[in-house]
């Protein structure tokens, strides 16, 4: 089969379309092709790279959100795309809500099993595997509960904060600030909210009336572990782990089927009322996820050793955009063995040398939390 022509099907069989290949334009090593396709309007960006060409880094925003095509060029990067999902808006702006590991530092986590990219740049490895981040704390070896990093807090949640959150997000529901330092002690049990939290420190908050004997002087132990599900593997020591918003392909094999599942396990998003957040926890929100045509964002694996990034313009009259199971089958199709829709939406952003490519469904690039940036070896 021509590797630039080929047929979707969606998993009902009710509808086919043609992905042609429009345009190419090579970078060195790095190939940038263009696909439209023929039975309705979609355009898609394809970006291939030898892992042996291309070093890969996540690169947070500076402050609450920055623009992709900012943060690449302060990276130095040839190509960049947006990163996963994150609060839009409100007073917890560009507060994450998949999982973020990042230089040894959990950044966010909600206690779900998802699909999530890791890279290693010592040995130049990337995985894309189901993982979850398995969370050990206990204060007097007395174990805790921990029901997510980073996060706003309701009443009844017990919060772990780490020294890269930010301290506003305590402020969502007051209770009971647990501060451990860096040596693992607790220095102090106060409802006052620390204005920084120092590096090496946690904040453990709970409800104002628990743990009443918690007191200071006593040690905590906490442990962080990102772990693949089907292995038990740890990704601790990669440079980096991001959690995606749908795991499309698994050694060859289509996983459309398992999304809904993907998305059904975990607690809903606490939302803050002045923001915008996904929560994909509803079959309301999952039918609109999976289902619909959206931009797209997402990141594969290929048969020849290659990274190869898949952007898609959506919500526009040239392209209306591809439900994950159409994209889970083109990516199949480009060659990928393993394949993660990273995000989605009007932050849908491609930026090759610190220019911007696609066509944002928002007419401009939307400010992300983060981004994935390769630079050329």
């Amino acid at each position: 089969m021509n590797r630039y022509l080929f047929t979707i099907l969606t998993c009902s069989s009710t509808f086919a379309n043609t992905m042609i290949l429009q345009d190419t334009q090579t970078y060195g090593n790095i190939t940038h092709a263009i696909y439209e396709a023929s039975d309705f309007p979609a355009r898609a960006h394809v970006i291939t790279m030898p892992l042996d060409a291309v070093s890969i880094s996540l690169v947070p925003a500076i402050g609450q959100r920055e623009a992709v095509s900012a943060i690449a060029k302060r990276a130095g990067a040839l190509v960049a795309v947006n990163g996963s999902n994150y609060r839009r808006g409100g007073n917890y702006n560009g507060n994450r809500v998949n999982l973020l590991y990042l230089n040894n530092k959990v950044y966010a986590d909600l206690g779900l099993t998802r699909g999530t990219f890791c890279w290693k740049s010592e040995n130049e490895t990337p995985i894309i595997d189901t993982v979850f981040l398995d969370t050990q704390f206990s204060i007097n070896d007395t174990p805790l509960p921990v029901t997510a990093i980073n996060q706003p807090r309701v009443a009844g949640q017990a919060i772990l904060y780490t020294d890269v959150a930010d301290t506003a997000l305590l402020a969502y529901t007051p209770g009971k600030n647990i501060l451990i330092d860096s040596n693992h002690i607790v220095t102090s049990v106060s409802p006052e909210i620390p204005k920084i939290i120092p590096d090496g420190y946690l904040v453990y908050q709970v409800d104002a009336a628990a743990l009443p004997s918690i007191k200071p002087g006593m040690s905590a132990v906490c442990t962080f572990t990102v772990s693949s599900v089907e292995s038990q593997t740890s990704y601790n020591d990669y440079d980096f782990a991001i959690g995606g918003a749908g795991l499309l392909l698994k050694g060859g094999s289509l996983l459309s089927d398992n999304l809904y599942k993907e998305f059904s396990q975990g607690t809903a998003i606490v939302h803050c009322g002045d923001e915008v957040a996904a929560d994909f926890i509803t079959k309301e929100m999952q039918e609109w996820l999976i289902e619909l045509r959206h931009p797209r964002t997402a990141i594969g694996i290929t048969t020849h050793n290659e990274i190869c990034l898949v952007v898609v313009d959506g919500r526009q009259e040239h392209s209306e955009g591809l439900s994950l199971k159409e994209l889970a089958l083109f990516m199949q199709q480009l060659g990928c063995i393993d394949a993660l829709n990273i995000g989605g939406g009007g932050c849908t952003t491609l930026c090759i040398d610190n220019k911007l490519i696609n066509s944002p469904s928002a007419g401009q690039e939307r400010p992300v939390s983060e981004a994935l940036c390769f630079c050329i070896d």
